[in-house]
């Protein structure tokens, strides 16, 4: 049995969260994607694993300034648009994630 194409869509970035959020709070910052419910950071972290986290918005504005840069990284709890609410705005279904929340040039 196949998945849908959204249902793969949904599960990559909260599932790749949990490698993220374990790596060091440096990492390269490769690209930054902004989805309907939050924002698709694809980082290498300090061992050099590529993984992807999921961010605020506001940390996606900024991580647009530090793409190819080592960027220091703050983590959070927050909400973000549920999956099932199909990346529908008016949709009042949340769901608590660990999020980056802060990013900053590294030293």
């Amino acid at each position: 049995m196949t998945r849908p194409w959204f249902a793969t869509l949904v599960a990559v970035p909260l599932v790749a969260l949990s490698a993220a959020a374990s790596a060091k709070e440096v990492a390269t910052l490769h690209d930054a994607v902004f989805g309907d419910s939050a924002c698709y950071l694809t980082l290498t972290d300090a061992a050099g694993a590529i993984v992807e986290a999921t961010a605020t918005f506001e940390v996606c504005e900024a991580a647009l300034d530090h793409i190819g840069r080592r960027v220091s990284l703050g983590y959070g709890t927050g909400s973000i648009l549920a999956p099932s609410c199909e990346g529908d705005p008016a949709c009042q279904d949340t769901v608590q994630v660990d999020l980056v929340t802060g990013i900053a040039p590294a030293p």
